[in-house]
C-alpha cells in the first residue's frame, strides 16, 4: 500500500519489491542509489517547506486565515511530480517573499516612528526574506528538475 501511494502521488520512484531489496549488500547498487536520491531530494525541499511554514505562521498570526492555507499550499503541491505544481509553489513563494518585504518595511517605520532600535528586527526579517526568496531557486537543481519534470 506503501509503496502505491509513493509511486502515484510522491516525487520518488521506488524500484521493484523483492525480498534483496532490503540486502545491505546489493550488488547492482539499486537500493543505495535510491536512498541517496531520496535523501537529496528530501534535503531539497526542506527549504521551500520552512518557507511555507514560515510565511503561514506569519499569517496565522495576524488572523489571516485564507493566507495560511495558501502558504500551506506548496507543501501539498510537493507531492505532485508535474511541472505545474512547481511552477504555483515558485509564484506562492515570490508572493511570500513580498509580505516579507513589505511586513519588515512596515515594522521598521512603526520603530523608528517610536524612536526603538530598529536594526535587529531589519537583520532578521531580511534574512527570512532572502532565505524565502532563495527557496525559489531550489527548483533549477538538476535532481528536482527531473523529479518535477522541468
Amino acid at each position: 500500500m506503501l509503496s502505491i501511494f509513493l509511486t502515484q502521488f510522491s516525487c520518488f520512484e521506488l524500484p521493484p519489491f523483492t525480498f534483496e531489496f532490503f540486502n545491505p549488500y546489493d550488488p547492482t547498487g539499486e537500493r543505495i542509489i535510491f536512498m541517496k536520491k531520496l535523501v537529496l531530494t528530501c534535503l531539497l525541499i526542506t527549504p521551500v517547506a520552512l518557507s511555507s511554514l514560515m510565511i503561514s505562521a506569519h499569517f496565522l498570526r495576524n488572523g489571516q486565515l485564507l493566507f495560511m492555507l495558501v502558504g500551506l499550499a506548496p507543501l501539498v503541491c510537493l507531492l505532485i511530480r508535474r511541472p505545474n505544481p512547481a511552477r504555483i509553489i515558485q509564484g506562492i513563494l515570490v508572493f511570500a517573499t513580498l509580505a516579507w518585504v513589505w511586513t519588515t518595511y512596515h515594522l521598521a517605520m512603526a520603530r523608528i516612528a517610536e524612536g526603538a532600535p530598529y536594526t535587529r528586527l531589519v537583520l532578521i526579517l531580511g534574512g527570512v526574506s532572502a532565505f524565502t526568496f532563495l527557496s525559489i531557486f531550489v527548483f533549477k537543481t538538476q535532481t528536482l528538475r527531473k523529479v518535477y519534470k522541468l
